[in-house]
């Protein structure tokens, strides 16, 4: 988490769609590409996994915001706005992930429950499948959406122009004119406006939640939880936590 160099003054008042993608951009430049164990003891197998969990996370959630980002400029407001809540069910899954950690460090939550929860987001599976019975259940991410008041109200402003039984298709593809029976198509006929307000706005709340909380804050979670692994490790607990969890090692 320290090789990444930024300037927080740059990135402390994002105001813009512009301004923001230039923070995803200094993200995306110092994106791992793999990521090694510090050291191989047993107390650093826990925050090993956590950084490589958050770290996929981070991926999918740069990845979905540079492609929110291309579709605005190709002025695909659609597509850019469906992109744009695909990263805000990311980020809320990122926000859980430190809020978990949280809680464990905190003496709320069981190694064991936090190590499980964690099985879920790595190697989950879709609950409809019956041919991956011995994956763990995929999370309803909605859960998380609803945890976080304020990606819950953006995630319903982004989903009732997404949707396409409401202003997402017709709304967005269709007009009706008042002097005319006839009713016209061509892409963005109606709710350009609110559509570029949304995407806008949006891209630089969740750059800003991103840097100011699931990323700030997940370094200073990792640290906790090393500390918490070796006080568990040095009272003899750790181990006998981890083969409850069913690890291997």
């Amino acid at each position: 988490m320290t090789d990444i160099k930024m300037n927080e003054k740059e990135f402390s008042q994002i105001r813009t769609i512009n301004e923001s993608m230039k923070c995803i951009e200094a993200y995306l430049k110092f994106r791992r590409r793999s990521i090694e164990p510090l050291y191989r003891d047993i107390d650093y197998i826990v925050p090993h996994i956590i950084h490589c969990e958050s770290e996929a996370l981070r991926c999918r959630f740069l990845d979905l915001m540079r492609s929110t980002y291309y579709l605005y400029k190709e002025k695909m407001y659609c597509s850019a706005l469906i992109s744009l809540r695909s990263a805000l069910e990311t980020l809320a899954v990122l926000l859980f992930l430190n809020k978990q950690m949280r809680s464990l460090v905190n003496g709320n939550l069981k190694l064991e429950l936090f190590l499980s929860n964690s099985e879920r987001f790595f190697f989950s599976f879709s609950n409809k499948s019956q041919a991956n019975e011995d994956l763990p259940k995929a999370y309803n991410i909605q859960k998380f959406i609803n945890e976080t008041v304020s990606l819950k109200e953006w995630y319903d402003k982004l989903s009732e122009y997404a949707h396409p039984n409401y202003s997402g298709a017709f709304g967005i593809y269709a007009k009706i004119k008042e002097d005319s029976p006839a009713t016209e198509f061509e892409i963005y006929a109606r709710f350009e406006g609110k559509l570029l307000d949304h995407i806008e706005s949006g891209f630089s709340v969740l750059t800003n939640t991103f840097h100011n909380q699931a990323f700030k804050d997940f370094g200073d979670l990792l640290i906790e939880l090393q500390s918490y692994c070796q006080e568990k490790h040095r009272t003899g607990t750790l181990k006998t936590s981890l083969e409850r969890a069913g690890m291997k090692f």
